[in-house]
């Protein structure tokens, strides 16, 4: 049992990437440097998760593009289901091995 962060969609870029022609290992390199040049941006940072935004997404650019469209897809909401059922599941192993709960 893990309680690390699901990386199964990103360890997998390369059927992504072959329906837009980028060859697996080009996928799996761009996805592995787009997470270590997230993780470096965000090290050690006091300042709010919009201002990391504003800092690595170039107006009218790639990144601001990509994130407008999960915005229009509603991730805010993605992401609080996904919270919600780890929370969910937590609290199911927590009773499961809890002495004296039923």
């Amino acid at each position: 049992m893990g309680s690390g962060p699901n990386t199964r969609p990103l360890s997998r870029p390369g059927p992504l990437g072959g329906r837009f022609g980028i060859p697996r290992s080009t996928a799996s390199q761009i996805v592995a440097a787009t997470l270590a040049g997230l993780s470096k941006a965000a090290e050690g940072g006091t300042a709010p998760l919009e201002r990391l935004i504003e800092n690595i997404a170039t107006p009218g650019g790639i990144t601001e593009v990509g994130l407008r469209s999960l915005n229009r897809a509603d991730l805010e909401k993605v992401l609080n289901d996904v919270v919600l059922a780890c929370l969910s599941r937590l609290g199911n192993i927590r009773d499961q091995f809890t002495p004296g709960r039923d």
